[in-house]
């Protein structure tokens, strides 16, 4: 069986490949009808105007010709279906494609037979419009416990332009960026926040982002021994006992800061307003803002109002 197969292999083999051939000349020599996608691009739209809603990217026309003419079209770069916006104004406008505006190579032989989808166009048309909006940063900001953060966090700018159809401009008063988390850090950053995309179709910021600056430096910590508890709200005609009466604290900030801090500048307060008998209070500690508060012992005091 093998035998007779193999048996002048290339000649029966050159023998199949003229049968497809012939079959392949007579089946694209037939007439056929091809849907392709043609891009729709507007132009000349004058320069105070632009789209106010989103137009589809392509047109499906239906063009017919020989099998092999249109095999070979496929493969060739689609010219684009232009719209002349010239005369455009600002409004609503029902646009109707036609098959003039569709250009095909003479040569081929092509028909073009319908465009089917889409046959007309809501073209939405507003004025083009631009204004300063203020931007709202989006960060968390987290500094190693070992290090202060210097100043407050800096953004540039602090206003962008934004611009798009007048209709959807109106209705921006201020733009967010993008979410960022900053955990632990040991150096100074700058960083990149690009702003959040636009909510409404066509509107467009500049720039597209703003910079961010954070600024730490190691800090100096300074500790404050037995420091005197200050009470407050103590009933009229009351004892007050506290136990232990002094507590212990531990500060950082920059070594100048921290060098000139004394006592007066740093409180530890117990509120006894509405205690009877015996309560475990913790204190409120109260430190300059340029000074972080890294701990303080005891954590809570026993009070007992007689």
């Amino acid at each position: 069986m093998w035998s007779f197969i193999f048996r002048n292999f290339p000649l029966k083999l050159g023998a199949l490949f003229l049968a497809l051939l012939l079959w392949f000349h007579a089946t694209t020599d037939q007439t056929y009808e091809y849907t392709f996608r043609y891009p729709l691009k507007i132009t000349n739209l004058p320069e105070n105007l632009i789209l106010a809603e989103e137009v589809p990217s392509f047109a499906q026309v239906q063009i017919q010709g020989k099998g092999k003419q249109l095999i070979k079209f496929f493969f060739t770069k689609k010219n684009e279906i232009k719209i002349d916006g010239s005369d455009f104004k600002a409004k609503q406008i029902k646009y109707q494609l036609s098959t003039d505006q569709i250009k095909l190579p003479k040569e081929d032989g092509l028909v073009i037979k319908d465009i089917l989808s889409p046959q007309n166009l809501d073209l939405k048309i507003d004025y083009l419009v631009k204004k300063k909006v203020e931007v709202i940063p989006q960060y968390e900001v987290t500094v190693d416990p070992d290090y202060i953060q210097k100043e407050e966090v800096r953004m540039d700018p602090i206003e962008v332009t934004i611009s798009g159809p007048r209709r959807f401009v109106k209705l921006i008063n201020s733009v967010s960026t993008e979410k960022k988390v900053f955990s632990n850090i040991k150096e100074s950053i700058e960083e990149k926040l690009p702003l959040s995309p636009p909510e409404y179709y066509n509107v467009k910021y500049s720039p597209e982002a703003v910079t961010l600056w954070v600024n730490v430096e190691r800090g100096a910590k300074k500790e404050f021994e037995n420091l005197i508890l200050d009470l407050t709200g103590i009933p009229k005609g009351r004892k007050v006992q506290v136990e232990p009466e002094k507590i212990n604290l531990t500060l950082l900030g920059e070594e100048n800061v921290i060098g000139s801090l004394n006592t007066e500048q740093i409180k530890a307060t117990l509120d006894l307003k509405g205690v009877e008998g015996k309560r475990k209070l913790v204190p409120k500690i109260s430190v300059p803002e340029e000074v972080k508060l890294l701990s303080f012992s005891p954590d809570s005091f026993e009070v007992e109002v007689k």
